[in-house]
């Protein structure tokens, strides 16, 4: 199965562009009650001090939100990794099979090696 490009590009497509709703000066951050009530309007606040945005400030949803949006484009990436990996094998060697692994895989193929040349060896 190849990577399809344009299929990952259309999931980035909104990567980044999520809107900040309203603002916070540091002076009004300070304020508990209207702090939450900002935060429950808005979900997304830009705290500023003067005219410079010092910060972004998100309710719990939201974060949880782009945590899970995070957390599955890291799976993305590696699922996308792992196939393009495999599709170049393919390309260069057509009737090879992809066999899972697991942790200490690569040991015990190397002791299985190490043991057949040991047999080789002694049969000579």
């Amino acid at each position: 199965m190849a990577v399809d490009v344009e299929e990952v590009a259309r999931g980035l497509s909104g990567w980044g562009k999520f809107s900040i709703g309203a603002e916070i000066t540091v002076s009004e951050f300070r304020d508990e009650r209207l702090l939450h009530e900002r935060l429950a309007n808005f979900r997304c606040l830009q705290v500023k001090r003067q005219r410079e945005t010092i910060g972004v400030l998100v309710d719990t949803e939201t974060w949880l939100n782009l945590v899970a949006t995070v957390n599955q484009l890291l799976a993305d990436r590696d699922r996308l990794d792992d196939q393009l990996a495999l599709d170049l094998i393919a390309l260069r060697e057509p009737h090879a099979t992809f066999e899972p692994g697991y942790p200490g895989l690569t040991d015990e193929l190397f002791a299985a090696a190490e043991e057949q040349a040991a047999r080789e060896t002694r049969q000579r």
